[in-house]
């Protein structure tokens, strides 16, 4: 947690059209491992689904971009 905000670690599973991400409110689902607060060594782990939006990932209107920085843009899903 850093400045009231938490960070996730994710994975990405498989390919992806991550375009189809980018300025849509999303939400988030799939299984959270816990670290027992009474006993460190012992984890546990849940299925949550949240059903509300609870993040959007801005991106540049493409009008704003160059045609060079639109043929460059790639996401790297192993650090965005």
């Amino acid at each position: 947690s850093s400045n009231g905000v938490v960070q996730l670690n994710v994975e990405c599973y498989g390919g992806g059209l991550w375009h189809t991400w980018f300025d849509r409110d999303l939400s988030i689902a799939g299984r959270v491992i816990l670290r027992d607060p009474t006993d460190p060594n012992k984890f546990s782990h849940r299925l949550v689904k949240i059903d509300r939006s609870i993040l959007r990932i801005p991106n540049l209107c493409i009008h704003l971009k160059s045609q060079k920085e639109r043929e460059a843009f790639a996401v790297n899903s192993e650090d965005h």
